[in-house]
């Protein structure tokens, strides 16, 4: 499904399955909101964020993608709450430079590449992660998501640290 050209939709109660491509892609300064859905088995990214558009996700699970849970592109911007990212072939969430997020209490266990995905192995300050869950970490990968701090990322292999 894409939304774009400025659309505004909300999805309720519904399952994506094993599109050929992101199982929701919202381009081109669209808005959109999730809720309670799932989104699973997709080609490339569960869901995809792009193009200063804005996507709010509340009890969204995206299981089984072929990379990434979700993509937040430069200009994007998510509000993730209360889902759950698992089992992706990439990232349970990667956040470009240039995008913003928001993930809170949030679910994260055995995606390929950690919870979250950064740039360069590290988020942008613009993101904060807090309150989330997150287990069954690949291997070389440590988790600093303090629940009582603002930020939190997965850096990978050790090599740099939260700021």
């Amino acid at each position: 499904m894409v939304v774009q050209g400025g659309g505004h939709v909300i999805l309720a109660n519904c399952v994506v399955d094993f599109s050929r491509a992101s199982g929701v892609s919202v381009i081109e300064k669209s808005r959109s909101a999730l809720f309670d859905c799932i989104v699973r088995g997709c080609a490339t990214s569960g869901v995809e964020v792009a193009d200063g558009s804005i996507v709010n996700l509340s009890y969204v699970n995206a299981i089984g993608n072929s990379n990434h849970g979700m993509i937040v592109s430069s200009g994007g911007l998510a509000n993730i709450e209360d889902s759950v990212f698992r089992d992706n072939g990439g990232a349970g969430i990667k956040l470009e430079l240039g995008s913003q997020a928001l993930v809170v209490h949030t679910e994260f266990s055995g995606n390929r590449n950690g919870p979250y995905s950064g740039e360069g192995r590290i988020m942008s300050h613009a993101n904060r992660c807090r309150k989330n869950s997150i287990s069954n970490l690949p291997v070389g990968f440590s988790s600093n998501d303090d629940p009582d701090e603002a930020q939190g990322l997965i850096i990978k292999l050790r090599t740099t640290r939260v700021v």
